[in-house]
């Protein structure tokens, strides 16, 4: 089961009515009080379920009108909640991004709309000068961004097989970037590909030069 850094439980119930809230309590509570996954939780489930009662029985009692046992009905809702939301964060903490742990205690995750980071495109070579000394060549590819974590360039005389050619990895995003060790007079094939969150991207399609 993999490992989600971000995994959280949903707490606030603010918004509930108080029937779907009991039901919510009587849920944890009885997925919680002998679950293994959660051995040492930071409250008492002998007083949570004294709570969980008391609260039951204001619920049902207030529905006569009385302010007295409405009263009493709200402060033992938020006593409630106050248990459950200690418990939410043990849960959390405890289940370190498993899910499937986290899923026995019956909690929510909290909704996340985060996007995956796009693989970056092909990135092209902007320009291909000879070096200052014989046997150097200078390349400009296109800018990095987050979504690249590094180049790599291969490049080798035009009549021989791409597989055979030379491949540099560049680690930094600041060009030019100097080839070396290159033959002279010799016309060379010049490809780049980038590094991203799917691993290599396809190279380039080949510049040809002739080196000097």
């Amino acid at each position: 089961m993999p490992v989600y850094k971000d995994l959280r439980a949903k707490i606030g119930w603010t918004r509930m009515s108080h029937t779907a809230f009991l039901g919510f309590l009587w849920k944890i509570y009885v997925l919680n009080v002998h679950n293994a996954n959660f051995p040492n939780p930071p409250i008492s489930f002998p007083d949570f379920l004294v709570i969980i009662q008391n609260y039951d029985a204001a619920v049902v009692a207030s529905g006569d009108g009385s302010r007295v046992v409405r009263s009493q009905r709200d402060k033992l809702r938020v006593a409630a909640a106050k248990m459950a939301t200690l418990l939410a964060h043990y849960i959390t903490h405890t289940a370190a991004g498993d899910q499937a742990v986290f899923a026995t205690s019956g909690l929510e995750l909290i909704a996340t709309s985060r996007k995956k980071p796009q693989q970056p495109d092909i990135p092209e070579i902007l320009k291909l000068v000879h070096g200052p000394n014989s046997g150097t060549m200078n390349i400009w590819l296109s800018p990095s961004n987050r979504q690249i974590k590094s180049y790599r360039v291969r490049c080798g005389p035009v009549d021989a097989g791409v597989d055979s050619w030379t491949v540099e990895v560049i680690t930094r995003a600041q060009f030019p970037y100097m080839i070396r060790n290159l033959t002279p007079a010799v016309r060379y094939g010049f490809q780049a590909s980038a590094l991203g969150v799917d691993g290599w991207t396809d190279f380039c399609d080949p510049i040809i030069k002739i080196t000097v």
